[in-house]
């Protein structure tokens, strides 16, 4: 299972399996002009930090 977060032309691809991650990019490359930023620092203004146990969501910057 995997969840999609599409916002204008900003694409969030989140799932606990990195294989259907990476075949999910693979067919949207295929089928649009797609760049790979790797890991997500923020979306909407709202702070995500990558850790050991998962995804950190922080709302921080818009608190500011």
């Amino acid at each position: 299972m995997y969840l999609v977060s599409l916002y204008v032309d900003n694409i969030v691809i989140t799932s606990s399996d990195k294989k259907i991650i990476a075949q999910l990019k693979q067919y949207l490359a295929q089928k649009f002009h797609t760049k790979d930023v790797s890991y997500l620092r923020y979306f909407l203004d709202i702070e995500e930090v990558q850790s050991k146990d998962g995804l950190v969501i922080s709302p921080k910057k818009l608190c500011s």
